[in-house]
């Protein structure tokens, strides 16, 4: 008597890969001292100091102080790096709420 015939392998689940970078949800920025106080805090917690230089006027990294982007495409640029050298943070890391705050300290830190 001959085996049944094994049944076959389920088709793999297709890899999606996305082909750009999903749109953050808009925040709105936090405003008064309190607000950038918090953001100088979380700019030294995230390791943002690190290449940004204390005052966010550069060092390894570029000057953010002031950045003209916005606050969407700063998250963008936090969660999908256009530089190799910088590295992507994810929301465990550092949620889009404290990035709004940083985003705060660097624009009370006036225009490059």
């Amino acid at each position: 008597m001959r085996d049944a015939a094994p049944a076959p392998l389920p088709s793999p689940t297709p890899r999606v890969v996305p082909t750009s970078a999903p749109t953050p949800t808009p925040l709105a920025v936090p405003a008064g001292q309190a607000a950038v106080a918090q953001g100088a805090d979380l700019f030294v917690q995230g390791g943002c100091v690190a290449c940004h230089g204390q005052a966010a006027a550069g060092y390894i990294g570029p000057r953010i102080a002031g950045t003209s982007l916005s606050l969407a495409s700063v998250i963008t640029q936090v969660r999908f790096p256009v530089t190799p050298k910088m590295t992507a943070l994810s929301r465990r890391q550092l949620s889009d709420d404290e990035i709004a705050y940083i985003y705060a300290f660097l624009q009370s830190l006036g225009t490059p």
